[in-house]
C-alpha cells in the first residue's frame, strides 16, 4: 500500500502484526488512495496436525511446510505444530520453509 501512496496508521500496523503473529493473514483495505480498514482471515489448522507432525518425527521423517504466506503468519503456524521456522526466496517470490530439528 505504501508503494501506492497510501499511508497506514501506526495502530493499523500494530494490529496487522498482532494478527499475523496469531496465525492470521492481515488484509489492508484502501479506497480512492485512503486507508479505510484492516481485516484478518485464517485457515485454521486441523486438530490432528500437531499429532501427525509428532508421529512423523517418531518415525524419523522430517516434515516440512512450504507456504506463500507472510513470514509472521508462517512462523505462528509453525509454532502451533512444533516446526522450526526458516525462510528463503524462490522464483522472485518469498516462500517460507519450515522444518523441525530432532
Amino acid at each position: 500500500m505504501t508503494e501506492n501512496g497510501v499511508t497506514i496508521p501506526p495502530e493499523a500496523e500494530a494490529f496487522l502484526i498482532d494478527l499475523e503473529s496469531n496465525a492470521k493473514t492481515g488484509i489492508l483495505v484502501a479506497y480512492d488512495g485512503d486507508f479505510v480498514g484492516l481485516m484478518g482471515i485464517t485457515d485454521p489448522l486441523k486438530r490432528e496436525a500437531a499429532v501427525v507432525v509428532e508421529g512423523l518425527k517418531k518415525l524419523g521423517v522430517h516434515p516440512v511446510m512450504l507456504t506463500g504466506d507472510n513470514w509472521r503468519t508462517a512462523q505462528a503456524v509453525a509454532k502451533e505444530v512444533r516446526l522450526v521456522f526458516m525462510s528463503f526466496f524462490l522464483s522472485f517470490a518469498i516462500y517460507s520453509f519450515i522444518s523441525f530439528t530432532c
